[in-house]
């Protein structure tokens, strides 16, 4: 079992020998994520994931491998397999019936890498309607991550908001950083102001570029609202 992180999914991959591929009653894989990288040890008897924070996120009937396109930046994911076993309807034969699990596979965990800047806080720090102001917070890319050889500088942020809770049409510009060098990008942090934070949320995110080339986006992340209606 092994997972690696390809551009903007993770590539799981598993042995292809499995002893019961081929069996009459064998229906195929399902693929497993949960949030972290875990260090369960399950008993001899466990049968399939539930109840351990895992998400069946896809099956293969015929492939000993999964692309996941589901994941973020700066989030580490653990993966693991089941085989599925189960009896197939003869008058319907996509049915099936006395399904069964296998002892899970050992897991492998992967990230993506760190070569686009995290948005990880976003709270409203003055409610008003003209006068409101919002607390924007990032991680900085890492630049073994990045490779700062293929991708030199200048390096700039632009900082892009729009009303709602996903960025899209109208988008502003709030901010622009412009840095000679890596090392140079030590801004982790802006205080959007101006803005009205009363009748509803603002999404955010950073766009990274290199030498005037789009590296990308970071992931959206929005502020909080809650209404009474």
């Amino acid at each position: 079992m092994a997972a690696e992180a390809q551009g903007n999914s993770i590539l799981v991959t598993w042995d292809s020998l499995y002893s019961c591929y081929g069996a009459d009653n064998f229906l195929g894989f399902s693929i497993w994520r949960k949030v972290g990288c875990d260090s369960l040890e399950f008993d001899e008897c466990q049968r399939g994931l539930t109840g351990f924070g895992y998400d069946s996120i896809g099956f293969t009937d015929t492939l000993h491998r999964y692309r996941d396109f589901s994941v973020v930046h700066g989030q580490i994911y653990s993966y693991r397999v089941l085989a599925e076993f189960g009896v197939r309807s003869e008058a319907a034969p996509i049915f099936t019936y006395n399904e069964v699990q296998s002892f899970p596979s050992n897991n492998a965990c992967a990230e993506l890498k760190r070569d686009l800047p995290i948005i990880n806080h976003v709270s409203v720090r003055n409610t008003d309607t003209e006068n409101g102001s919002i607390f924007l917070g990032w991680y900085n890319p890492v630049a073994d991550d990045l490779d700062t050889l293929q991708n030199p500088g200048p390096y700039t942020y632009t900082i892009l908001r729009s009303p709602g809770f996903t960025v899209g049409t109208p988008v502003e510009t709030v901010a622009f950083f412009e840095y000679t060098n890596f090392t140079d990008i030590i801004d982790t942090f802006l205080i959007d102001t101006l803005i009205n934070t009363v009748d509803g949320p603002w999404a955010y995110t950073i766009r990274f570029e290199s030498n005037g080339n789009v590296l990308g986006d970071a992931e959206d992340a929005s502020s909080v609202f809650l209404s009474s209606n």
